[in-house]
């Protein structure tokens, strides 16, 4: 497990792990069912702690395969990293698949848009492969009833932009950057083997007919509460920062003003030596009496916006059933009191 917003370092050693066959544009990961169950179960042993762990798999005519996974057990990056060295070379000698495909994380209510995971896959997509991915598994959300598992790599605006190190207004310009083209998602399937096919399809059905009164429980969803909590301290972070963004551009302002005033001041001279048959002094010595403030990086701007966008889509899709409750408790009512 692993801090909110610390980056793992991607394997070093092991950088040619990908099949060379996987040329081809993706087309979807997919999961083997037990990966998927390890995954959970090391989610929900570590939560509310972030758990992490290392995919492995084969990336085939498109399809990005894992096929198997282990978790990072310690918390320093570098003995992380060993460890993970070490466990490939054990599964390499009793013939388990050990080419890296990607990483995975556990989040809850959808916070996985920090620092660190984008760091963390640009050193996967960087020094493993470009076809590496994350999965992301949330643990609260899959506790609603739902597997929330989706698998991210980075755009290659974003690729293109972290590459110059630089994501000032320019560099977001030019590469056609906001935060919607931050992290790519691709179609995850579940794989299964023909025997747990075959097991599955010998279980009893649910009886359809059994009454089922959850849905007549008109109180507020806990999980859409909280998206509401966390998504006001999200705002609060991202007013902070926009804070820092306004006081730059004041300073910036007043920096170009007094450039403004001292190169009319330099021009003004300049005519009167002129007339007077004197050499006029040189008009760039503003570069050197003048300092204007260093642009501060967007980075943490788009991730925060891009976060928000995500508390935002799952208050409407939550929020929806709740409202309808709401309303139709509302009808009962008034047609009661009437």
């Amino acid at each position: 497990m692993t801090p909110n917003n610390l980056a793992l370092p991607a394997p070093i050693k092991m950088t040619a792990a990908l099949d060379v066959e996987g040329s081809g544009p993706f087309r979807s990961v997919q999961v083997d069912a037990l990966v998927v169950m390890k995954i959970i179960q090391h989610g929900s042993h570590t939560f509310p702690a972030i758990a992490t762990g290392q995919l492995l798999g084969l990336d085939s005519d498109g399809i990005l395969q894992v096929t198997y996974s282990f978790p990072h057990v310690a918390e320093d990056p570098s003995v992380s990293s060993k460890l993970s060295e070490d466990m490939m070379k054990c599964l390499e000698e009793v013939n388990i698949d050990n080419n890296i495909v990607g990483w995975y994380q556990s989040a809850y209510l959808g916070s996985y848009l920090n620092t660190g995971l984008v760091e963390t896959q640009f050193q996967y997509q960087q020094k493993v492969s470009d076809r590496t991915v994350v999965l992301v598994y949330d643990v609260s959300k899959s506790a609603q009833g739902a597997l929330a598992l989706k698998a991210f790599r980075l755009s290659q605006n974003f690729l293109a932009a972290q590459k110059e190190g630089k994501f000032t207004s320019e560099s977001l310009r030019n590469h056609n950057l906001t935060y919607h083209d931050i992290l790519q998602e691709l179609p995850v399937e579940i794989h299964n083997s023909q025997l747990v096919k075959t097991l599955l399809l010998s279980l009893s059905p649910p009886d359809p007919f059994t009454p089922n009164f959850d849905a007549l429980d008109i109180n507020i969803d806990p999980y859409l509460e909280k998206n509401i909590e966390i998504l006001n301290d999200t705002i609060d972070d991202y007013n902070y920062d926009q804070g820092n963004q306004q006081w730059y551009q004041r300073q910036l302002a007043r920096e170009q003003t007094k450039i403004q005033q001292w190169q009319a001041k330099r021009k003004s001279e300049n005519v009167a030596r002129q007339l007077a048959g004197q050499p006029p002094l040189p008009e760039d010595e503003w570069q050197t009496l003048f300092r204007p403030p260093n642009e501060p990086s967007k980075l943490e701007n788009i991730l925060l916006s891009a976060q928000i966008d995500q508390y935002c889509k799952q208050i409407e899709t939550h929020g929806a059933v709740s409202l309808t409750k709401l309303y139709c408790s509302q009808g009962l009512q008034e047609t009661n009191s009437s």
